[in-house]
């Protein structure tokens, strides 16, 4: 795997609310078949409930480049975190029809 990882998921702050600002933080890891997980690329974002109203917003997340070589027996993990810092809970609307989720290197 060679490249910048991005992440396009759709977010909002519990109850949508539009007083805080909320993060999440995003960890990619290759795996071998005896879940040894090693970090390949990690990353925090940020966002503002008023940015997307009274709604979930589509949020894009640009991950330090990656340069690994990935075994046949093994995988890659994405972990999705809340960080303690974040002023919020969050919601994530996952890969429904309305909310499509895409992950990508560039």
């Amino acid at each position: 795997m060679t490249g910048t990882p991005k992440l396009d998921i759709w977010v909002a702050a519990e109850d949508f609310d539009h007083d805080s600002t909320s993060i999440i933080g995003l960890h990619l890891a290759g795996c071998d078949g005896a879940l040894n997980c090693t970090t390949l690329s990690k990353q925090r974002q940020s966002f503002e409930q008023n940015d997307f109203g009274e709604d979930f917003g589509l949020l894009t997340v640009t991950m330090p480049a990656i340069d690994e070589l990935i075994d046949a027996r093994s995988w890659v993990a994405l972990g999705i975190v809340v960080p303690d810092d974040s002023e919020d809970d969050v919601w994530l609307a996952f890969d429904t029809t309305r909310h499509p989720a895409r992950g990508y290197l560039n």
